[in-house]
Formats: C-alpha cells, structure tokens, sequence
C-alpha cells in the first residue's frame, strides 16, 4: 500500500515535472524494493518498514504543490488519510 501510494504520487510528480518530488517518490520506492519478504527476518522488516513510512511522509510532505493541481487525488487523500494514518504515515500541515 505504501509503494502504491509512492508510484502515485509519483506519476503525479512527473506529469507535472516536480522532479523533487519524483526523486522522493523514487527513494521510497527503491527502498520498499529492498524490504525482506519473509517474516523470519522480523527485525530487518520492522526497521524497514519504519523507514519507509519516513521517506513516504517526506514525500506527501513535498506533495502539496501538486494535490493542489489534482482535485480527485487531494479528494482522494483527505478520504483515505486516516487509512494511511494507521500505518504511521501522515502529512505535515494537517494529517490525514
């Protein structure tokens, strides 16, 4: 759920050529790549996941400027924020 908010808001970035915000996205993409799929490296998931919930909430941070510019997807945000709230990943100005 997280890396598709990313490729999201990634596309967004790029249709719109907010370059900052596609290498935000991209960070957090790339790092969600290197996650471990199996639950016996627990401690490896855990701490990586933390970090993608970082570089996710410096990406919806960065995203202002270009929700502004797509109405559904600010729509879409506020609707499902609480949903992102629950896996620790909020916007800086006014949360979900």
């Amino acid at each position: 759920m997280l890396l598709a908010l990313n490729a999201c808001l990634k596309a967004r970035a790029d249709e719109h050529e907010a370059a900052g915000l596609s290498a935000l996205a991209d960070a957090a993409i790339e790092h969600g790549r290197t996650l471990p799929g199996v639950l016996a490296e627990k401690t490896a998931i855990l701490s990586g996941l933390a970090r993608l919930r970082e570089l996710t909430a410096r990406t919806l941070n960065a995203a202002g400027p270009v929700l502004e510019r797509c109405p559904s997807l600010a729509a879409s945000w506020e609707r499902d924020g609480r949903f992102f709230a629950m896996f620790g990943v909020e916007g800086e100005e006014n949360g979900p």
